[in-house]
């Protein structure tokens, strides 16, 4: 890799520890380049943008699909999929099967 930019392999390690990664040995006893993650984020600072992310979608959306969707909202916010569908649950939606049989969280009337 070196090579090919042009530069150092000491160079390379100076970046690479500039961006946050650290020199470790894995299971294989192999040396690898790791990013440190820092510190895990809070339950209610990831929750947050899960609501306010939520309140978005609920002012232009019905029905969100189980798989789909709420995945999709996982990701964006930062939350495992149970999170997206407990805050479901609090704003009164339920889960159903629409008429093809795919799981859907509809808004209970």
């Amino acid at each position: 890799m070196a090579e090919q930019r042009g530069l150092s392999p000491e160079e390379i390690r100076s970046h690479l520890r500039e961006l946050g990664y650290r020199l470790i040995k894995n299971n294989h006893n192999r040396m690898v380049w790791i990013k440190d993650r820092g510190k895990p984020m809070s339950y209610t600072r990831k929750i947050a943008p899960l609501e306010e992310y939520l309140s978005k979608c609920l002012a232009r959306q019905t029905q969100f699909f189980d798989k789909s969707e709420i995945g999709r909202i996982a990701n964006r916010t930062g939350v495992n999929r149970e999170s997206v569908r407990a805050t479901l649950r609090r704003k009164g939606y339920r889960l159903t099967t629409n008429g093809h049989g795919i799981p859907v969280w509809i808004k209970k009337e």
